[in-house]
């Protein structure tokens, strides 16, 4: 009987795997050695358990919790921050405050201060008006703001200071008093350096200026801009002024064309004002020099520069229509010059010596004479002469009286005008002359009566002696 064919070998899966694998073998070292139902036997290996704690893990999770931390931090700092600001903005519109504010601001002027309609944001400050007045015995009489704007500091709401960039009112009027003679008012700067009211710069795009009596102010200006920097690089305070009318009492019509003052503790500096007349743009009258406000007794002189400027501005409308063309100073030592005492008797005195400018001529009319030499000589030019270039002489203003003295005025060949005019308060117009006329004009003209008239030859001219009144 033959033997029965052997059982199959049985394999488990995980020893077929083993085989294809290059027969490695799991020792039960690895393992737990099991026998199954059927009786074949096999390794049952522990599942390994998956890292938790890898570095790179724990590290994100550690930044994710800063991350959460931090973005709950600002969100309270802002939210405290606006309960600040809020609480800030709610106490600076307060009475406390305004109370404050208009202590600081009487405290840095001297004035009495009157706040209108005040409110506070967290970047500006906006009021009404502001009414500055100070008591007599000072300088500053009073000012008017209306609509202001302020760019603040925040340190505005904690400091002692209120204080920003900028602060600008739509339009202000500002009044100035002139001492007594003999009189000295006190110094006093305080609200160009104050350190409880500071900001950068001051600006009024409608400013006006009176100068002493309201009824009759020595100096009014009016539609001018103005900017106050309370600190420049020279560490003074200054003020400029842009356009402008201006009335000085006892002159005729001007317009302000620009100014810079600096303050200089006691002493004003006048770096430029430069003036135009009513009719022309291009003319300029121009004053330089220092003025001593607190001293009434103390006579301020400025310096005067012409440049194609009109002299009937100078003269005014009356000893204008006589004599009108555009003049230029001409250097001297003795005159080109501005005088007064700041009081309220500003004596003043201008002295100018002038030359005709260049590109201009000057016209003499109205005087009678020059009427009868035109029809004696049948010779229009001579009821309006013209001078385009030999025509100098000076112009002297003091207490309502105007004198154009040294006038010397020639025209080749025809005639000549030397002497002086003078009008006074009451627009009474005198003077003396001596006109000539050319001998070649006597001659040409064959009229006996300019023979007898006119005197010896001097200078190539015959002369007469002239006495000019309009009284």
């Amino acid at each position: 009987m033959s033997a029965a064919p052997s059982e199959p070998e049985k394999f488990s899966i995980d020893d077929m795997l083993d085989r294809l694998n290059g027969g490695v073998t799991q020792s039960p070292a690895d393992g737990e050695l099991v026998t199954r139902a059927d009786g074949t036997q096999a390794i049952r290996v522990k599942k390994r358990k998956r890292r938790t704690d890898q570095p790179k893990k724990e590290e994100a999770r550690k930044l994710q919790r800063l991350r959460n931390v931090q973005i709950a931090g600002v969100i309270l700092l802002i939210f405290a921050l606006s309960l600040v600001v809020g609480a800030m903005v709610i106490y600076s519109n307060s009475k406390p405050f305004r109370d404050s504010l208009i202590a600081k601001i009487e405290s840095s002027t001297g004035a009495t201060a009157e706040l209108e309609r005040f409110r506070v944001n967290p970047k500006s400050a906006v009021a009404g008006g502001l009414k500055l007045t100070w008591p007599s015995g000072n300088l500053l009489k009073s000012l008017n703001l209306k609509s202001l704007q302020a760019e603040i500091s925040p340190t505005s709401f904690l400091g002692r200071s209120f204080n920003g960039e900028e602060i600008l009112a739509s339009t202000g009027t500002m009044e100035l008093q002139l001492p007594t003679p003999g009189q000295s008012f006190p110094h006093q700067d305080e609200m160009l350096n104050s350190k409880a009211i500071h900001f950068d710069r001051y600006r009024i795009p409608d400013f006006s200026l009176t100068v002493g009596d309201q009824s009759e102010p020595a100096i009014h200006l009016t539609k001018s801009e103005a900017s106050l920097n309370p600190v420049n690089i020279s560490k003074h305070p200054q003020l400029s002024l842009y356009r402008g009318d201006l009335s000085l009492a006892g002159w005729p019509g001007l317009r302000l064309d620009r100014a810079l003052f600096e303050f200089r503790g006691r002493e004003i500096e006048i770096v430029g004002l430069r003036m135009l007349s009513e009719s022309d743009n291009k003319g300029e009258f121009q004053l330089s020099g220092t003025i001593f406000p607190y001293k009434s007794e103390s006579a301020s002189t400025l310096a005067v520069a012409l440049d194609s400027f009109e002299i009937a501005a100078i003269l005014g409308p009356t000893l204008g229509r006589i004599i009108n063309g555009k003049i230029d100073t001409r250097p001297t030592s003795k005159s080109n010059f501005f005088s007064f005492l700041p009081s309220q008797s500003p004596t003043s005195i201008l002295d100018i010596a002038f030359q005709a400018d260049p590109s201009s001529k000057i016209e003499i009319q109205g005087l009678p004479f020059l009427f009868a030499l035109s029809r004696l000589l049948e010779d229009p030019w001579f009821e309006h002469p013209i001078f385009e270039s030999d025509a100098s002489g000076s112009i002297h203003r003091e207490n309502g009286l105007t004198t154009l003295q040294n006038l010397n005025l020639e025209s080749k060949a025809r005639m000549a005008l030397r002497g002086s005019l003078s009008i006074n308060a009451e627009e009474i117009v005198s003077g003396t002359l001596q006109f000539g006329l050319a001998e070649g004009m006597i001659i040409s003209s064959k009229n006996l009566q300019l023979t007898k008239i006119f005197g010896p030859l001097k200078d190539g001219f015959r002369w007469i002696n002239l006495t000019i009144t309009n009284s």
